[in-house]
């Protein structure tokens, strides 16, 4: 019979705790189903039941929403919850908050390998993995239909593979390593750039550490692999399509200083301007300035952290407490040579992010800080628990109690109606749910591309043959596309064209936010009823204007 030890047992219950934070009224909270959430939800149907996407590829790699090449590892994992639990949001969002859930486990093991030589105390893994447990920016992410999360539940297990690796020189560590850190690549872009250099320093920085010269073992295999497959994903135009979209080169201040300013140094200071504006110094200087401000307090727990979507209310991404216990953390790491990695870790994962300009500092694209952070968090929480002082314990633990609910308060009270709720398309399940119980007392129903085309959601949320819709929705040339009796618009207020367009008996038409008609056109137009779709809020995201002859 498999015996567990306290230490086990502990473990199964942080996992228990993350697994109900990130799962606990996981349909309606976050609320709003975003884009990313919807096409996930429709592309995961449509591969399950046809075996191609709603764009007719066969079994994709990638899905291309805007240029952006979705990776599609996400679309295959939430198959299965489709079929356990059908289409509803709760299938949907279920894997990546079971896999964030997991993830406890992967950095456990890491924390416990990395500080096996120094220290013979069980307090830095356990803390470690606790932390992340109830950790805000990683429970956000998680509840979020989020590719990040799996992704880097995967890294994490490579980089403790890894380790022993590079400790034991052990083949099946280097294969369970190499495939682990592939298989991330199917789900989310950065790690693709970060796997082989997580790899190469931490292989470099044991083999400095233990005055070994770099001879070839698996470790240095590993390396390779990733080296060659990075090199082989990103040669292809869609896996490097949404870093095309969001490179800083692209950032118009970076245009504004190369393009603008050298003229404006006047015409004999040529020299001058290739100085102070070239491209080298002027995206150097754009680099360091998204780069720092990954380690500021406005970002880690201030409210700078973007995208709005996975921000709570008045909460940074940690914990006041947490910072307390980062702090402590690299005190406590200074002395602990092989325990010093995980700070080189750390100032490794945001590169990726600081390369990029759209919604930045971005907490998506960096999210492989997370679990150093909470290494560097587990020291410095354990330090405080070797403590002699019994006060000073239950002290500190109150107040990570009361930061904890501090947050699920606003988390889940304040949730429904925060900003966040406008960034992550809230309405638009209501919407599509009330299109669907009317569709068929309508000639034709007009939709608004407000937000996003809510094809998705209708299509989904409506329980709608794959098949039959994806065949059958027709392009109308003009960046509309029509279902049977829905016509999807390139309009934000089509009610503006459509009253006057289509002269048909019976016409809804959804207008979006903001779309207002005055009395005298809703009396030309021979409207015979309005009524709004509203949010939890009570605003309107949509309003529907129906004409019956």
């Amino acid at each position: 019979m498999l015996k567990i030890n306290k230490t086990g047992w502990g473990l199964i219950l942080i996992f228990l705790v993350a697994l109900a934070f990130r799962t606990y009224k996981l349909s309606d909270f976050p609320y709003g189903f975003h884009f990313d959430e919807a096409n996930a939800a429709w592309n995961s149907l449509s591969i399950l039941e046809t075996g191609k996407d709603d764009q007719g590829n066969f079994l994709p790699w990638y899905y291309n929403s805007f240029g952006d090449f979705r990776p599609t590892g996400l679309f295959y994992l939430i198959m299965p919850f489709l079929v356990i639990f059908g289409e509803t949001v709760m299938a949907v969002r279920i894997a990546a908050a079971v896999f964030g859930a997991l993830t406890i486990f992967p950095l456990y093991l890491l924390a416990k390998e990395l500080t096996k030589s120094e220290t013979k105390s069980k307090l830095v893994p356990i803390c470690t993995a606790f932390l992340l447990a109830v950790n805000p920016w990683h429970i956000n992410v998680s509840r979020a239909t989020s590719e990040v999360a799996v992704s880097l539940f995967l890294a994490v297990f490579g980089l403790y593979f890894l380790i022993r690796t590079i400790k034991y020189n052990s083949k099946i560590s280097a294969i369970a390593s190499f495939f682990l850190f592939l298989i991330s690549f199917w789900f989310y872009h950065s790690i693709r750039v970060l796997a082989p250099a997580l790899a190469v320093i931490t292989i470099g920085y044991y083999y400095v550490l233990n005055k070994k010269k770099l001879k070839i073992n698996w470790s240095w295999l590993v390396a390779l692999g990733l080296i060659l497959a990075t090199i082989l994903v990103m040669g292809s135009s869609q896996a490097r399509g949404r870093l095309g979209q969001v490179l800083i080169k692209n950032d118009a201040k970076v245009d504004k200083e190369l393009i603008q300013m050298p003229v404006e140094e006047g015409q004999n200071n040529v020299l001058v301007a290739r100085i102070f504006h070239n491209k080298v110094a002027v995206l150097g200087r754009r680099f360091a300035e998204e780069y720092s401000s990954y380690f500021g307090t406005d970002f880690l727990i201030g409210r700078a952290a973007k995208p709005i979507r996975y921000i709570t209310t008045n909460n940074g991404l940690l914990t006041y407490v947490e910072y307390v216990f980062l702090i402590l953390g690299l005190m406590a790491i200074a002395g602990k040579p092989e325990s010093r990695m995980v700070i080189l870790w750390l100032l490794l994962a945001p590169i990726p992010a600081a390369v990029t300009n759209e919604d930045v500092p971005n907490l998506h694209r960096s999210m492989l800080m997370v679990p150093f952070l909470m290494i560097i968090e587990g020291f410095g929480l354990g330090l405080i628990l070797k403590a002699k002082s019994k006060i000073l314990k239950i002290i500190v633990l109150v107040l990570l109690g009361l930061n904890l609910i501090y947050y699920l308060h606003f988390y889940y009270s304040h949730g429904n109606f925060a900003l966040s709720v406008y960034y992550r398309d809230g309405g638009m399940i209501e919407m599509a749910k009330e299109v669907g119980k009317i569709q068929n007392n309508y000639d034709l129903i007009v939709l608004t591309n407000y937000g996003e085309n809510p094809y998705p959601w209708i299509a989904f949320f409506n329980n709608m043959d794959p098949k039959d819709f994806n065949k059958n929705r027709k392009s109308l040339g003009d960046g509309s596309s029509q279902y049977r009796n829905l016509l999807f618009s390139n309009q934000h207020c089509p009610s503006e064209t459509a009253f006057k367009k289509y002269d048909v008996k019976r016409l809804l038409v959804v207008d979006g936010e903001g779309c207002g008609l005055p009395p005298e056109q809703v009396k030309t137009y021979g409207i015979t009823n309005q009524f709004n779709i509203l949010r939890k809020d009570n605003s309107p995201p949509f309003v529907m204007r129906e004409r019956v002859r």
